[in-house]
């Protein structure tokens, strides 16, 4: 099989200056509009941001499109630091007081819980809801299910590759510190139920009761 040349080697050995952009964000339309901004290489991370093997799959398709090299940060860790969470949760499922509702730091990990309630024999959302956070580009058969808060990760992409260009061409100082307000929405999931609610109307006649 004929492997694609690499962009980076080429101009690493004509002695040329070779440049890469880092992407915090899983959706493979950030990696096109950071190559069609001229740059060489882009850099996908699995340690500090919830890429998914899927998600990394996009991204790389994508970069090659635009004949863009692609670095993967993998993440650092064992098997066991996976699965330990996962089994606390378990105990935590199966114990007296079980929740009524999980939010999860991130989509990956959403789908994980939401395949380990299943095997537990729990139902979401009718047992349980289940609520993730991701981007607004739902791909996946157990994405598209999910309740999310979402943020437009194109629209946050569009806005860092504005600002790294303004920083490249002297407009922008490279220690700025301007922030960036995201709007958040809630993605329309199937995970998210009533129980919770109904749980916290108990708990609250209970409390009153007491107080009486």
């Amino acid at each position: 099989m004929k492997m694609r040349p690499s962009r980076v080697l080429a101009k690493l050995r004509a002695g040329k200056v070779v440049s890469c952009v880092k992407s915090n964000l899983s959706d493979p339309r950030v990696i096109e509009i950071a190559a069609l901004s001229g740059f060489d290489c882009v850099w996908v991370c699995m340690e500090h941001v919830p890429n998914t093997l899927h998600d990394v799959e996009n991204q790389i398709r994508a970069a090659k499109m635009f004949d863009v090299d692609t670095v993967v940060r993998v993440p650092r860790g064992s098997y066991s630091d996976l699965i330990r969470p996962l089994e606390a949760l378990q105990r935590m499922c199966l114990g007296p007081n079980p929740p009524t509702a999980i939010m999860a730091s991130f989509d990956s990990m959403a789908e994980l819980i939401y395949l380990l309630l299943g095997r537990l024999g729990l139902r979401v959302p009718e047992d349980i809801s289940l609520i993730g956070f991701g981007g607004t580009w739902r791909e996946g058969a157990v994405v598209r299910q999910l309740t999310s808060v979402t943020v437009d990760e194109a629209e946050l992409g569009r806005h860092a590759v504005e600002m790294l260009h303004e920083m490249r061409s002297g407009e922008r100082p490279i220690d700025d510190i301007e922030e960036i307000v995201m709007p958040l929405n809630l993605s329309d999931g199937q995970t998210l139920g009533h129980k919770a609610a109904t749980a916290g109307r108990e708990n609250s006649r209970v409390r009153e009761t007491h107080h009486e």
